[in-house]
């Protein structure tokens, strides 16, 4: 990679980390979180974090340009939202120690190709899912608006990109093996 390329890349991500945490301490509720808006903030950025090692991995490890591509949408959108949950997590002064340990990334590491290609959309396919899951327990349970409204903004992307994960995986599946 080209370091011109990686410092424009790290610039952004900071940018987009600041972006995040100015909107996430403007949209943070005064009157203070219930403790599922504080788990929700928590568990996302441990799960963003993830999403950003393995969509790093696919946009250095993929020779497919839509993989690439998909993996930098992954990585920049989850590092702006990331900055906001970390926002709210100042506001509320309860610090978001987002904790990241997955067989998915560790696996990902020893793959290659068209394996690895495969892997990495399995892998974000779940991870997805889970990210789901975990907006459904939010959105019964937390009292800030901004936090629901997160929430539902956060299920809709990972619907959308599962439909997209979901095309790709079809194609990837449909190749011959490269040999």
């Amino acid at each position: 990679m080209n370091w011109t390329l990686l410092l424009i890349l790290v610039i952004l991500g900071l940018a987009l980390v600041v972006i995040g945490y100015l909107v996430g301490t403007a949209s943070a509720t005064p009157a203070g979180p219930a403790e599922a808006d504080i788990t929700f903030a928590a568990k996302l950025a441990g799960h963003h974090a993830l999403a950003v090692r393995m969509a790093s991995m696919a946009g250095q490890l993929s020779t497919d340009p839509e993989i690439r591509q998909i993996a930098f949408e992954i990585e920049t959108d989850r590092i702006e939202q990331t900055g906001r949950v970390k926002g709210w997590s100042d506001v509320w002064q309860r610090p978001v120690r987002p904790a990241v340990n997955n067989a998915d990334s560790t696996r990902l590491k020893h793959l290659t190709g068209r394996e690895f290609d495969i892997a990495f959309l399995q892998a974000m396919r779940r991870h997805d899912r889970a990210g789901i899951e975990l907006t459904e327990l939010t959105l019964s349970k937390a009292r800030t608006a901004a936090v629901r409204a997160h929430a539902k903004t956060v299920r809709a992307l990972q619907e959308s990109e599962i439909e997209v994960l979901d095309s790709l995986l079809a194609a990837h599946q449909r190749r011959a093996p490269q040999i």
